[in-house]
């Protein structure tokens, strides 16, 4: 049997401690096998069809919970594309 050991560092590099932000890739728009009741299916996002427009303000959820006020952990104060990924700036709510 072989044993798998995986370390990460989860203190992002982008975090202003000041302003409570961070910044975070919401997409790199890489394709994702997904599945429903048919069967597999590849999800492709093409970067060409955003609607960016609204991204600003959007609440930033905790594990996607929606279920009350209390699983809004932040806010999209911003975004841009940066090599081929979207990026947000995130303002907490810590």
């Amino acid at each position: 049997m072989n044993m798998l050991h995986r370390a990460a560092d989860f203190q992002p590099e982008s975090f202003n401690a000041e302003g409570l932000t961070v910044d975070a890739v919401i997409s790199t728009f890489a394709d994702v096998t997904r599945r429903d009741a048919r069967g597999a299916y590849v999800e492709r996002l093409d970067p060409a069809g955003l609607d960016l427009s609204r991204l600003v303000g959007a609440p930033v959820l905790d594990g996607h919970r929606q279920g009350s006020a209390r699983d809004v952990i932040g806010t999209v104060t911003g975004h841009r594309m940066e090599g081929g990924q979207l990026v947000v700036l995130i303002a907490t709510e810590i």
